[in-house]
């Protein structure tokens, strides 16, 4: 849900992170409890910030660690939409280091391979726990490593972090499971092919992390994780899927994926989303899965990514049945813009621009810059990127795992 909050109502997602500020010293809490450092975000919270998951489910609770990298994840998107010094700051500099440290506690090396292991956790997917290196996991670690680098610089006038570039070296040698022969992602080390799993999990290294992989790797993660996804599985499942295809211009199976990712689990006469498919039920009112499906329409069929120099509009196209797709209130670091998809055309129109962040645009063919009252014509089907001047003189992260070799000076 976060995502899609962010690009159309910031200051929402604003309050949605200040949550994590306000509750940290409950992470850190709990991170020292487990004998490790920084803060470890517990699973499930409320108010309070304690662990509330209900005593059906211990195991989520202990393994899915991944969560304080999701919230990482998340300060990354914030801060690539808003460039919001302020909230750095106030917080924000310390809650994306100390998420950071505790990822450099968890990850261990591994003198045989020469990698980094994070062991005794549990990917999104939860048929499956207390495992090693999860590729979620571990993807989300190594990036909540880098943005730490990253953040230490743009924090560096008023925040002291210790050692930056350690955080990168683990970042880039965590292990990532990968197997060659047949070109895609083992879900965990030593996941047996073939085994059934509850829901998304490898795949979502394509969307929302858009991990950078081979085109064929991500067709095959999709292709196989689709075939031994348990049929009863959450909605959310297929809107990832739904995205992926679309990355991939298979739009035939995007609307088959995209169909089944509603159909079956939104009920009348109110169109209340439950956790299951018709006839079960599961939870109701499944924010999850209208998060999933509000994400396929902006993330999938909008073709918007976020990226922290830049957002960008790829192969942008209708729903199906749609004849007109408009995205209204796109907020990017303070302008408001509206993509309009029509059968025989496309463009952005400009309601508002921050004078701090002026917006050039290339449109396929040249650059333009964005003015309030512009409306841009979109020819073709991109990339059309949106960017501003430079966010202080700091290097991006590398956003890269699973090299068994010292990293690159200048990486």
């Amino acid at each position: 849900m976060f995502p899609s909050i962010l690009l159309l109502y910031p200051r929402y997602a604003k309050t949605l992170i200040q949550y994590r500020l306000d509750t940290a010293y409950v992470a850190a809490e709990l991170a020292k409890l487990t004998g490790h450092k920084g803060y470890r975000f517990p699973w499930e919270s409320a108010y309070t910030g304690v662990e509330v998951t209900q005593p059906c489910c211990p195991l989520v609770a202990e393994f899915q660690q991944h969560i304080s990298g999701c919230i990482s994840f998340a300060t990354r998107q914030y801060l690539a939409t808003t460039r919001d010094e302020e909230w750095l700051k106030q917080g924000g500099c310390a809650i994306v280091t100390h998420i950071a440290d505790f990822w450099a506690s968890r990850a261990i090396i591994n003198y045989t391979t020469g990698l980094y292991d994070i062991e005794n956790v549990m990917g999104p997917d939860e048929d499956h726990s207390n495992v090693s290196n999860s590729v979620f996991t571990n993807v989300v670690a190594g990036y909540s490593l880098y943005l730490a680098q990253y953040v230490s610089c743009l924090c560096k006038d008023y925040f002291m972090a210790k050692d930056p570039d350690h955080w990168a070296d683990i970042a880039w040698s965590l292990a990532l499971p990968y197997d060659e022969a047949l070109d895609y992602h083992p879900q965990f080390e030593g996941y047996p092919r073939g085994e059934e799993i509850k829901q998304a999990d490898a795949v979502l290294l394509g969307f929302p992390l858009q991990y950078k992989m081979n085109v064929s790797t991500r067709a095959n993660d999709l292709s196989y994780y689709e075939s031994v996804t348990r049929s009863d599985g959450p909605a959310m499942t297929w809107s990832m899927h739904t995205i992926g295809h679309l990355q991939l211009q298979d739009n035939v199976k995007a609307a088959e994926l995209f169909n089944k990712s509603y159909q079956s689990y939104v009920r009348e006469p109110f169109k209340v989303w439950s956790e299951l498919q018709r006839p079960d039920i599961g939870a109701m009112n499944f924010f999850t899965g209208m998060g999933g499906f509000l994400q396929t329409l902006i993330f999938g069929y909008a073709g918007i990514s976020i990226h922290l120099d830049r957002l960008e509009i790829n192969w942008p196209q209708l729903p199906p049945e749609a004849t007109r797709f408009k995205v209204k209130g796109i907020k990017y670091l303070g302008s408001n813009l509206i993509l309009d998809i029509q059968t025989s055309r496309m463009k952005l129109i400009v309601t508002e621009v921050d004078d701090n962040w002026p917006l050039v645009m290339n449109n396929g063919r040249y650059n333009v810059t964005l003015v309030p009252g512009m409306s841009v014509t979109l020819t073709g089907t991109g990339p059309f990127t949106i960017r501003s001047k430079p966010w202080k003189e700091c290097k991006l992260p590398a956003d890269i795992i699973g090299n068994n070799y010292l990293r690159p000076i200048g990486l």
